[in-house]
């Protein structure tokens, strides 16, 4: 809707496929309170896709932008549901559904983040090494070694601003959605006792080779991504394709399991009970990561390089509480 203020991280489209009587479960991991609330008051913040303008009002059209994007993936969505194939204009716009689905929420932004202050930072420590930030320090009055200080211990930090944000989300999502749509497709359906949960990180992530880094569009990488308590959507290499068949128990409890230890601040379900020994069993009110990239040094032909990284994995929990297992 034009000019809308309530901007929801995670679709209204997708969390009503979560509910039961219009409400659904939700985890709070920084409260670690169990609730049950709607959809329109989940995952949502003010103007979070609104940019900035020169007049001082807010630009909107990103957000009227996933509302249309969120209007064309609807009806395949609902055609998935049935069991049915999709057209080529179906598959494209879902893509790109699943593609911003992945990037637009918090946890995205806080990467970004870390990677430009991080990074940044990195960037003039080495360039201070070779002299030329004092040199240019003094002669600007400066003194140099004050520069110095400042830059190696850091008493600044780089933030990018709204827009560089936005544009990077945006792009990255759509470089996300295209590798999706050539990629080869799995409907999978969980046994009818066995539900997958959602979150505001709502994918897993599988690397199919041990040596490489499982990533979004990492090309020997499976994606798993539910869409509703019974379905998930599987994308991984292969012809563009849409095949349907079953998940085992064990896979489904696993994809539950990343999923909620990935997320960033909320987990949600249908099934209260499912949700809180989900909570349970992974300690998830007790943690949360606290940083997605690192930064590391290698040398190559005589050079020294800085690789800005995705972390492989979150930082680990406290160990699970012991007992038997339960059904997650």
């Amino acid at each position: 809707m034009p000019g809308e203020k309530r901007h929801h991280y995670v679709p209204q489209l997708l969390l009503k496929r979560f509910c039961l009587g219009g409400l659904l479960w939700v985890f709070d991991r920084e409260t670690g309170t169990l609730r049950q609330q709607p959809p329109k008051d989940t995952a949502v913040e003010k103007h979070r896709y609104s940019r900035p303008s020169a007049d001082g009002k807010h630009d909107t059209s990103l957000e009227e932008f996933l509302s249309y994007i969120e209007s064309k993936a609807a009806g395949p969505l609902e055609k998935l549901g049935r069991r049915e194939e999709l057209s080529l204009e179906e598959r494209f716009y879902l893509s790109l559904f699943l593609g911003l689905l992945c990037l637009r929420g918090p946890d995205f932004e806080a990467g970004i983040r870390e990677i430009t202050d991080k990074g940044g930072k990195a960037l003039l420590k080495e360039l201070n090494r070779y002299g030329g930030l004092e040199e240019g320090a003094a002669e600007k009055g400066l003194d140099p070694e004050a520069v110095r200080d400042f830059i190696e211990n850091e008493k600044f930090q780089i933030v990018p601003d709204k827009n560089y944000l936005l544009s990077t989300m945006t792009r990255g999502a759509m470089e996300v959605g295209k590798h999706f749509f050539v990629c080869g497709w799995s409907l999978g359906e969980s046994p009818k006792d066995c539900c997958f949960v959602t979150s505001d990180v709502p994918y897993s992530l599988i690397s199919m080779d041990p040596s490489q880094p499982a990533g979004l569009t990492a090309p020997a990488s499976i994606r798993a991504i539910p869409i509703a308590p019974q379905l998930c959507i599987v994308i991984g290499p292969g012809p563009a394709s849409l095949l349907f068949s079953p998940i085992p128990r064990d896979l489904v409890r696993e994809i539950n399991r990343d999923i909620a230890m990935g997320s960033d601040r909320f987990v949600f379900a249908r099934d209260r009970a499912q949700l809180a020994a989900l909570a349970t069993r992974n300690r998830l009110g007790e943690w949360r990561r606290s940083e997605r990239v690192h930064l590391q040094r290698v040398s190559k032909d005589g050079k020294s390089y800085i690789l800005v990284a995705n972390k492989e994995t979150p930082d680990q929990p406290p160990a699970a509480t012991p007992g038997r297992p339960r059904r997650l």
